[in-house]
């Protein structure tokens, strides 16, 4: 007697999440692989207390987000569901918003290709319109490049620093500075003053090889001036950074006379 009460609470039990609510029905089954699937989605079997649920699967997932999708069953046995059986499921909490499986959802595998490929679109269209003005003004730097975009294109075309910097330096690359007709074009400074000095080519021997280095020298007409009256000047060559097609900067200083401060002369 007291066994069959027992079996009766446990029943009562089973059922008590059913009971009073409206839920939805739906049909899990069981596929070639072993995993279970609602509507061609995958669930996690878990037992707890003899009753069998069904957990989204993107919970489990380290970069799936995590999903409250719950489904369970009153009649179902671990060891007699085959492939391809079927029972009936109740669902008793939905899909989250950020989970992949949900159409909306920013995780989900088709909106996130569509983001990339949105984004390659404006990426596009934002570096056709920045080549454009660096072709039209092949003299400026990223820095003057990133000043333009940010006042005339529209916020969404905005690049980073670093895009902006790639494609002024490949821009150079390509068309300026592997032709010597470039730093001759623009041998004056902003005031239109000379400051393009020298090109000089130095035939070295490296190893068995020939090398030849061109060394291009800038200076001011200010800056000459300083240097012909200083008694003291110092070279450094100790600057690796430089723009593409070039290796190497030396800086040419002196200690003025009149200030006492060491001021660079010649590049």
């Amino acid at each position: 007697m007291e066994t069959n009460n027992k079996n009766n609470i446990q029943k009562e039990s089973k059922n008590a999440i059913y009971e009073n609510r409206n839920l939805s029905k739906l049909i899990i089954t069981k596929n070639k692989f072993g995993n279970y699937e609602v509507e061609g989605l995958k669930y996690q079997h878990q037992k707890v207390r003899d009753i069998h649920y069904f957990k989204c699967e993107w919970s489990r997932r380290k970069e799936g987000g995590e999903c409250d999708a719950l489904f369970a069953t009153k009649d179902f046995n671990l060891n007699s569901f085959k492939e391809g059986d079927t029972c009936e499921v109740f669902l008793l909490k939905i899909h989250s918003e950020q989970c992949p499986t949900v159409k909306t959802s920013s995780m989900n595998p088709i909106n996130k290709k569509k983001e990339f490929m949105d984004k390659a679109e404006i990426y596009k269209e934002a570096k056709n319109k920045i080549i454009d003005y660096i072709e039209e003004n092949p003299g400026k730097c990223p820095k003057d490049v990133m000043m333009w975009m940010q006042e005339k294109l529209e916020i969404h075309l905005h690049l980073q620093y670093s895009q902006v910097r790639d494609l002024v330096y490949n821009y150079r690359k390509k068309w300026m500075l592997s032709q010597e007709a470039y730093p001759r074009a623009h041998k004056n400074n902003s005031e239109g003053l000379p400051f393009l000095r020298a090109c000089l080519s130095l035939n070295v021997k490296k190893g068995n090889q020939d090398r030849e280095y061109k060394i291009w020298l800038w200076s001011s007409e200010y800056q000459l001036n300083r240097l012909r009256q200083a008694n003291h000047f110092f070279i450094d060559g100790t600057f690796g950074i430089v723009p593409i097609g070039y290796k190497q900067l030396i800086n040419i200083a002196i200690i003025d006379k009149m200030t006492e401060d060491i001021l660079p002369v010649g590049y």
